[in-house]
């Protein structure tokens, strides 16, 4: 929806001051204990779904402007958003209150560059996300769940494996016939993917009658809502049984609201698209023949990050062999579609040759680019384990584990297993690591073999007694692990303490070394 700044301006004179002081006009939102909004979570995981967790992101990547810090700070009265919310929403409620205030900050603060690149990624996928829903009877609104899931990137993967701008998990899509195999997964095809989640609002829409239900079902399944609509004593208003609902679920919906209120007036804040050097006008061409992205490219005048940006649903950046007996639909820009039909015989002709005198050619390619891919790799906790030691072994940090596995502090607990993104080529080393014992770990780390005291020792570690492969600080008068977590790049309190193997930060002394991270 596009709408002049003037309008916006005129209309909000106009009505804000009705209503400021409307109380029809407002739903009463409950409090939430303690506002446990899992804000920080939801957005790192939102960060981390491509861009943090080892999932490749060549051909999704841009190049971020250098905003002014004075136009970076924009607030508007209260009464400002909730008219603007009432101007774009149609078929789904859009309530302003305090949770979706603070993810409107995230959106048009925190994440203005992210905002930057998703309304230019809009540009290309929301006409068919339209289209397709538009035929499905879903509310246009609901293009904007897209923002939260996935920040519109087709080839993200979370934390437990949901996979594609919409996030389907494995199984769920089988359920909506997506084929997932070794070459090709539909949950990461913008077209399938965006069909498949308006069957499934369809589903939830027929169950509750409630959009924002929906929205809640979709992240947290039918189940917890079920429960919630229980213990709420039979209310079926998101509002009403929000407190109810999963920690996630609770922020997930206010957040859908911020991100739709930001995707409309990124403006208004001094938002505007970063420059997306594609081509938007796509047609399909039919392949039937096993061919790399690169040789696809080679043929087309495009690049490996073209193809791959338009084709994300191939997972090994190649036409698998099955192509000789079903064709597979390639997407490439209009301007290249006849040149390549011109050379496609001649090119399938070579392709058979080098085939023929190389049988495993597709089966072994894979492109230079991407030879060492993080990958996900398992630990399970040992009784006695803490996120000093788990991140000591993997030579990761213990933010990361935090950020990869949603921990908040440093409670772990035996038994549960932890995710963690290692280089490829040391996988198989890593992945023994969840079945030594204490002692081998402590010894492929060159460490003593002997758990430390679960506190600080009152005593003073010498110098000359430091790990060498460590970065230290030595503790003054006066100082708290915040206050020296403040004086280093990248490590905060809860660092300090899983580093160090602290559990009450009140024993920290004069003179102490702590762990600030590896070297290098």
């Amino acid at each position: 929806m596009r709408i002049t700044f003037l309008l916006i301006i005129s209309l909000f004179f106009a009505h804000s001051s009705a209503i400021a002081n409307s109380d029809t006009t407002k739903k009463k939102i409950p409090v939430i204990t303690n506002d446990t909004l899992v804000m920080d979570s939801l957005f790192e995981e939102i960060d981390s779904l491509a861009f943090e967790m080892g999932v490749d992101t060549v051909g999704f990547e841009f190049e971020l402007p250098e905003y002014d810090s004075a136009l970076t700070n924009i607030d508007y009265p209260d009464s400002i958003y909730e008219a603007r919310l009432k101007l774009i929403e149609r078929d789904i409620p859009l309530d302003f209150n305090r949770y979706v205030k603070s993810y409107i900050t995230v959106y048009t603060k925190k994440r203005r560059e992210q905002v930057g690149k998703m309304l230019s990624l809009q540009e290309y996928y929301f006409p068919m996300v339209d289209s397709i829903f538009a035929e499905q009877g879903i509310p246009q609104e609901m293009r904007y769940l897209s923002i939260v899931e996935s920040a519109l990137n087709p080839i993200a993967v979370s934390r437990v494996g949901a996979t594609g701008m919409w996030q389907f998990m494995y199984y769920t899509g089988l359920q909506y016939k997506l084929n997932i195999d070794e070459y090709t997964d539909d949950r990461r095809d913008p077209e399938k993917a965006t069909l498949a989640a308006s069957q499934y609002f369809n589903n939830m829409y027929a169950k509750y009658g409630d959009w924002l239900l929906v929205i809640a079902a979709y992240n947290c399944g039918p189940g917890n809502v079920n429960k919630a609509i229980r213990r709420s004593g039979g209310k079926r208003d998101f509002w009403e049984i929000m407190r109810y609902l999963p920690r996630e679920t609770r922020g997930y919906v206010p957040a859908f609201v911020a991100a739709t209120y930001a995707m409309n007036f990124s403006g208004l804040h001094n938002i505007y698209p970063l420059p997306l050097d594609r081509d938007f006008d796509i047609d399909t061409v039919l392949v039937n023949r096993p061919m790399t992205f690169d040789q696809l490219a080679s043929v087309t005048d495009l690049t490996f990050d073209d193809i791959r940006f338009y084709n994300p649903s191939f997972r090994k950046y190649l036409i698998p062999e099955s192509a000789r007996e079903n064709a597979f639909e390639i997407k490439l820009p209009k301007a290249k579609r006849e040149s390549f039909l011109s050379v496609r015989d001649s090119m399938y002709a070579i392709l058979d040759s080098i085939q023929s005198a190389n049988p495993l050619f597709i089966a072994e390619y894979r492109p230079k680019e991407l030879t060492d891919l993080p990958v996900r790799v398992y630990y399970k906790i040992k009784s006695g384990d803490n996120l000093g030691y788990i991140a000591d072994w993997f030579d990761v940090t213990p933010s990361q584990l935090r950020r990869w596995n949603n921990i908040r502090g440093n409670n772990i607990r035996a038994g549960k297993t932890l995710y963690v993104y290692i280089p490829e080529h040391k996988a198989e080393k890593y992945r023994e690591i969840t079945n030594m014992t204490f002692a081998q770990k402590q010894r492929m780390e060159g460490k003593s073999v002997s758990r430390p005291a679960t506190t600080v020792s009152s005593a003073t570690v010498k110098s000359k007694e430091l790990d060498p492969t460590f970065n230290y600080h030595r503790v003054q008068s006066g100082e708290s692990l915040w206050t020296i977590a403040q004086k280093y790049d990248k490590v905060s309190a809860d660092d300090l303490k899983a580093l160090n193997n602290i559990s009450d930060h009140r024993k920290i002394q004069p003179g102490m070394y702590l762990k600030l991270g590896k070297k290098g």
